[in-house]
């Protein structure tokens, strides 16, 4: 489809929307995700910030950067770690001496409340995070100990070339230890992880040792659940369950999928 541009007017990808007035009508992407997010979780979904702090940040003098990205004027930005916890909360920044202000979504008791959530689009340490507000009701803004806590986390853990086509361990009995390398990184809460051996996918406990192989944190005895598997933990193998034992001509790949 063509559009023709008049003059004075916006072409569609210059249009900046905001939030829908009346049924029918379009919305930023950032209003509808937080209507979803509203109707999901029951939050009070605020507009995302760029950045997010990990330490005290000076109220009066932010300097240019936080976690990593150096800020632009107008950047949102969420204090969650200040010294004075009341401090905490969304603000605006202006420049590195400008004092910040809170931003006009969160910037009174109406409107914090101990739902609030937003997610952070950049930084060394929030990329990709969503943080809630878990302060109970009632809170009076500039007043009340505002306590920001992890709500979710998006990012998707990539495996090192570690993790892929690894020599197997000879095994014998049940439990016995299938690959020397640890699993290379967390997975998300949204991803999970498959186990292929010599390319073929191996049946992986969900918390239990009844299937072929599963993870395990402290040397086989204790089997972890698909949503527990930690950077680190070590694959084991039950050959009788497997019907085949494991040699050092066999290869192990740990497959992260989203």
């Amino acid at each position: 489809m063509k559009f023709k541009q008049v003059q004075g007017q916006a072409t569609p990808d210059q249009i900046n929307l905001t939030t829908a007035s009346q049924g029918g009508h379009p919305a930023s992407r950032d209003f509808v995700n937080a209507q979803i997010q509203a109707s999901i979780y029951g939050l009070d979904m605020k507009n995302s910030v760029r950045a997010a702090s990990t330490g005290n940040i000076s109220l009066t003098a932010p300097g240019a950067t936080i976690d990593g990205v150096n800020l632009a004027p107008n950047d949102r930005v969420l204090l969650k770690n200040q010294t004075t916890p009341k401090d905490n909360g969304i603000y605006v920044w202006t420049s590195s001496s400008a004092t910040l202000t809170r931003s006009a979504d969160a910037n009174s008791s109406a409107n914090v409340t101990s739902q609030l959530a937003v997610s952070v689009a950049e930084g060394a340490a929030n990329k990709n995070t969503t943080w809630k507000l878990n302060t109970p009701d009632p809170l009076t803004l500039g007043t009340t100990d505002l306590t920001f806590d992890l709500h979710s986390n998006s990012y998707y853990a990539t495996p090192s070339t570690a993790n892929k086509f690894m020599p197997a361990v000879v095994t014998v009995n049940n439990g016995d230890l299938a690959c020397n390398t640890g699993i290379a990184a967390t997975p998300a809460k949204t991803s999970y992880v498959d186990v292929t051996v010599n390319g073929g996918q191996a049946a992986l406990g969900n918390g239990v040792k009844t299937m072929e192989c599963y993870f395990s944190g402290d040397g086989g005895t204790t089997a972890r659940a698909y949503n527990a598997v930690v950077a680190g933990d070590k694959l084991y193998w039950n050959g009788t369950i497997a019907q085949y034992q494991l040699d050092a001509t066999d290869t192990v790949s740990f497959d992260f999928v989203a």
